[in-house]
């Protein structure tokens, strides 16, 4: 592979760092390239080892974590992570991670984040007891941070609830791949709660990272998949069309093959050509910030085909305590329904504050133009 003298490499890194593509990025010129500069080379380099470094400094500490979790009977789940990365790209140094996802049960919550807390983790935000409490309900995870040292969330749901998505863990649990790390055997989701996850993962987040996509693709050229289990638990679950989009991006993006045993299932909804032109639309804008809540559910409302799901999205998202309304004021365990309400306050006073400006601005423009 040629490499065009024109690119501008500015764009070409920056891009590839922020859908953390780096590590692919890497591997793929490192062996094919020809007339790649030097320095660029370098730099490409440079943070591919950090990213690999990155990854076996996680690889460490989940190994930790799940043999401490293990050895106090509590039960998890690594999500994504280190063991996907070896799953799908068969190269821990391939796929770059952030932090470390568990999936515990919620019984389980307290007793794994007193474990964390020993090991010198911090919940992050500190809650008080009324909003931890507020938090198990609303929430899908709890952040957990350590200095120096990795990020670990701790998950008792696979999504959020502005994004129903209703896997069954427990079922999920019985179904396990095993995956080997690090010399030693980590189990991870099977291929088809793994594709339910990862699609609804990535509608969560509008696809705003291409690494996601390449999972989805990685996934599906394995050849370990059973369709007719995929496409029947999608149904059952609401989330065909947001398994269709991640099938589109992959084969659109990326030219992974649909299996021709689901291409005519997927072909059936029109309307994941429209939400694909639009994520396709957002990937590759530089400067693009992140996405606000109406943007969101507008989003999650055209990903999801059942109206009880588009009427949960919406319901959730103005009703449910988000973070931010449980660090706002730390309130007893007494009280702690008051979050409940202190939601569609903040909202309406933070929607009313932005229409009153536009107006504002309307009017003075208004005037300008009359005088």
């Amino acid at each position: 592979m040629v490499v065009h003298a024109g690119l501008d490499w500015e764009r070409v890194l920056a891009l590839a760092r922020s859908h953390g593509l780096m590590p692919l990025l890497h591997r793929h010129l490192s062996l094919q390239a020809d007339g790649l500069s030097q320095p660029v080379a370098a730099r490409l380099c440079a943070e591919a080892r950090a990213a690999a470094r990155r990854n076996l400094d996680l690889t460490g500490e989940l190994l930790s974590l799940l043999q401490l979790m293990a050895g106090n009977d509590l039960p998890v789940i690594p999500l994504k992570g280190p063991g996907l990365a070896v799953h799908l790209y068969g190269d821990l140094a391939l796929r770059p991670c952030g932090d470390l996802d568990l999936l515990v049960r919620p019984p389980d919550m307290p007793r794994a984040a007193r474990l964390l807390v020993q090991r010198g983790y911090r919940a992050e935000p500190a809650l008080s007891r009324g909003a931890a409490a507020v938090l198990l309900t609303s929430q899908h995870h709890q952040r957990f941070v350590r200095d120096p040292g990795p990020i670990v969330e701790l998950h008792w749901r696979f999504t959020q609830r502005e994004f129903p998505f209703s896997l069954d863990p427990e079922r999920a649990r019985a179904r396990l791949t095993p995956v080997r790390l690090g010399g030693a055997t980590v189990q991870i989701l099977a291929p088809e709660d793994l594709l339910l996850y990862l699609s609804a993962h990535g509608a969560k987040h509008l696809w705003a990272r291409l690494l996601w996509v390449g999972d989805v693709a990685a996934l599906t050229q394995k050849g370990t998949m059973h369709w007719p289990d995929v496409t029947t638990r999608a149904r059952s679950l609401g989330v065909a069309r947001a398994v269709r989009l991640a099938l589109v991006l992959a084969r659109d993006l990326l030219g992974s093959d649909i299996a021709g045993e689901v291409a005519e299932w997927v072909s059936r909804d029109a309307a994941v050509s429209r939400l694909a032109a639009l994520t396709r639309r957002r990937l590759f804008i530089t400067d693009r910030l992140p996405a606000q809540g109406w943007e969101r559910l507008g989003f999650y409302l055209k990903a999801r085909e059942r109206w009880r799901d588009k009427a949960r999205s919406a319901f959730h998202l103005v009703a449910t305590p988000t973070v931010a309304e449980l660090t706002l004021v730390a309130l007893p365990l007494g009280l702690r329904r008051l979050y409940y309400l202190l939601r569609p306050l903040r909202l309406a006073a933070k929607y009313a504050g932005r229409l009153w400006r536009a107006v504002r601005v309307r009017t003075v423009k208004d005037l300008l133009l009359r005088h």
